[in-house]
């Protein structure tokens, strides 16, 4: 279910596995991830992005905050 949430900079998971291999699934890659890049999920629709942004700027300022007419639709 990460193709959910509100941005594909979240959309990360990350398992151990035996051996201390690792598996990553990250449905929209890892691009926003590294780039430190915060978009809306193009997948889903959602007017709490706006806060999530703010949220995050406010711990991590150094991200960029990227905004689509999509980020600001309601449900």
């Amino acid at each position: 279910m990460l193709e959910r949430f509100v941005s594909p900079l979240f959309a990360v998971g990350v398992r151990l596995m035996a051996a201390d291999r690792l598996v990553i699934a990250a449905p929209f890659g890892l691009d926003d991830l590294f780039a430190m890049r915060l978009r809306p999920n193009p997948r889903r629709r959602t007017n709490g992005f706006e806060r999530v942004a703010a949220s995050l700027v406010g711990r991590w300022p150094e991200v960029e905050i990227v905004r689509t007419d999509a980020s600001t639709l309601p449900l």
